[in-house]
């Protein structure tokens, strides 16, 4: 008992010190808000007052100009760019210019016969500019806006080279020159001189380097990366181009937040916020890099297919791929909580209304093999029981969306490295179709590490040209369910037992053999290559689903909000 009394009062103890502590805290706080207060209240009086004075006395010669600013220009650029003394003088000097132009030219204007009329009604006079000073105002408006992303200098201050300002150091403190004499022979500003003689050590002016240590003139702090780590990025950009047909400006700010992060550089707020890099960035990135191919993807066409082609036979030559060691992926959304047998979506194409989706990824060889799929469930965290009933070695991931994002691609990178046995030595070449998921740093990393080599198909070329195409597979799933479970609704923990079952019937050998085969990827045949990646594919005709029962034509299924069990309503057709 003891010990709980003296355990109790050290805890009263703490508890009121701290409370006193909080109150103490608080009190400080709203005196400091009260002295605020009050000086604002004093600030308001004695604006107030000195308004008030200046109507009073009218024959001083107030007046105010009404400036006409062009339009589209924002309250924002008063101030004008930021971090640009030059630009401000140039501002201020703009005012000064505007000021002097609004006042008389002679104290003798205020003379004339309306003027005492209108100080003694207490009219302030308005200057309004003509329509010549309007077109000057909106030039140099538009002039600094201009010069907001791509300052351009205005003087030669801070130019001068670090190997002759380490010469006028040596001639001020070894040869005992006085400054002002040594900065006029070799054109520096005396100041400046006087700066860099105190910066520089003495160890460093009876040296024989011939610059200083440390920076002379300007130093662009405000660039993001290094030179080197700038190239380095270009080089991703440029090989990321080559896989996906071009890269478009907000994919290129994707990779530089991606590789920001991975070199542990410091980020920008809006660069955290939107996770990518900004677009000032971007158009400095590119003034900096001239020769990057940053566009838009094009369409299909003959230029697209024929780079293809020629792309896909010189790595099949230089590599010697032989036909396991040429894979296709292809990526499907099963959609659950709606009707299955329904239309086709893809994983990017699940409408939200139909139901949640579930990704299914996966890769055929043109030898007829294909490894374990992918799954992507709609849930916040994924559990290795998820895939029980999938079939052996599959792998999974987890999104609340259920689509394949950044992250996941790496992971499914991975296994496609593992279950088709990567590596530098015996490289994989790995047919995919474009998307954002697939264009991020960690991918092209990992592809890079496991000897995975990527290329894209043609950006809007017909499903023909992939022999992977998983409509059939979806088709089984489907049918299947409808067979074993009419009247139900599919959940996304069904999924996987349903691909179980049908995927030896859909990815046979023979099929992913002919489906090679009549692509023309394998055995190589440019002619037919080219006729099939052109051709008009028929999305109706895709993934017609095998014969089983389905739901009667007189019912109609609606799914329940909480509930899988869907309730039958009674449907008459007209």
């Amino acid at each position: 008992m003891c010990k709980v009394r003296l355990l109790r009062a050290l805890v009263t103890e703490r508890l009121n010190a701290a409370v006193e502590e909080i109150f103490g805290l608080f009190e400080n706080t709203i005196a400091e808000y009260e002295e605020e207060l009050c000086r604002s209240k004093d600030e308001i009086e004695r604006q107030r007052q000195l308004l008030m004075d200046a109507r009073r006395e009218p024959q001083g010669g107030f007046q105010a100009t009404a400036d006409v600013r062009p339009s589209g220009v924002d309250d924002d650029d008063d101030e004008g760019p930021p971090d640009c003394p030059e630009e401000e003088a140039e501002l201020s000097h703009v005012k000064e210019e505007d000021e002097s132009e609004d006042q008389p030219e002679s104290p003798h204007l205020n003379e004339h016969a309306g003027e005492p009329l209108l100080h003694e009604t207490g009219i302030t006079k308005f200057h309004v500019k003509s329509e010549d000073e309007e077109e000057d105002d909106e030039a140099r408006w538009s002039e600094l806006r201009k010069t907001g992303r791509k300052y351009r200098r205005k003087t030669k201050k801070g130019l001068t080279p670090a190997d002759v300002m380490m010469r006028a150091v040596r001639e001020v403190k070894l040869n005992n020159q006085s400054i002002r004499s040594t900065a006029k022979n070799l054109h520096i500003n005396y100041r400046t001189l006087a700066r860099y003689c105190s910066k520089i050590t003495q160890r460093e002016v009876a040296g024989d380097a011939p610059r200083p240590s440390l920076p002379v003139g300007y130093v662009k702090s405000r660039l993001v990366f290094s030179p080197e780590q700038e190239r380095q990025l270009a080089d991703y950009v440029t090989a990321a181009a080559d896989i996906y047909f071009g890269v478009s400006p907000a994919q290129v700010r994707k990779l530089a937040y991606g590789f920001a992060l991975r070199n542990d550089v410091a980020l920008r707020q809006n660069w955290a916020d939107n996770r990518m890099a900004g677009a000032d960035w971007l158009s400095g990135f590119v003034e900096r890099n001239p020769s990057l191919p940053i566009r838009t993807s094009e369409a299909a066409g003959e230029l697209n297919m024929g780079r293809f082609v020629a792309i896909l036979e010189e790595v099949v030559t230089l590599y010697k791929l032989e036909p396991a060691s040429v894979w296709s992926m292809d990526e499907t959304g099963i959609c659950v909580g709606c009707e299955p047998g329904g239309r086709d979506y893809d994983a990017v194409g699940c409408s939200p209304e139909s139901g949640t989706v579930v990704t299914l990824s996966c890769a055929v060889s043109a030898a007829g093999t294909h490894i374990s799929p992918f799954f992507v469930f709609p849930c916040r965290e994924f559990h290795p029981h998820f895939l029980l009933c999938a079939p052996r070695g599959s792998a999974g991931a987890a999104n609340p969306r259920g689509r394949m994002e950044e992250e996941h691609f790496v992971a499914f990178l991975e296994h496609f490295a593992r279950l088709a046995r990567c590596s530098r030595a015996t490289p994989r070449l790995l047919l995919l179709e474009k998307g954002d998921s697939r264009l991020s740093l960690d991918g092209l990393h990992a592809a890079k590490e496991n000897g995975v080599l990527l290329m894209s198909y043609p950006p809007g070329c017909s499903r023909r040209l992939r022999p992977s195409d998983l409509s059939a597979l979806k088709a089984h799933v489907d049918a299947a369910w409808l067979r074993d479970h009419p009247g139900e609704t599919m959940s996304a923990f069904d999924v996987p037992g349903l691909v179980a079952a049908a995927f030896p019937l859909a990815l046979t050998a023979d099929n992913i053999r002919a489906g090679f085969r009549a692509s023309g990827i394998y055995p190589f045949e440019p002619e037919v290559l080219s006729q099939t990646a052109l051709l008009t594919a028929d999305p109706t005709k895709v993934g017609t689903p095998p014969p089983g029962p389905s739901a009667p034509s007189g019912l109609r299924l609606r799914t329940t909000r909480k509930g899988r069990r869907p309730k039958m309503e009674n449907h008459i057709n007209l």
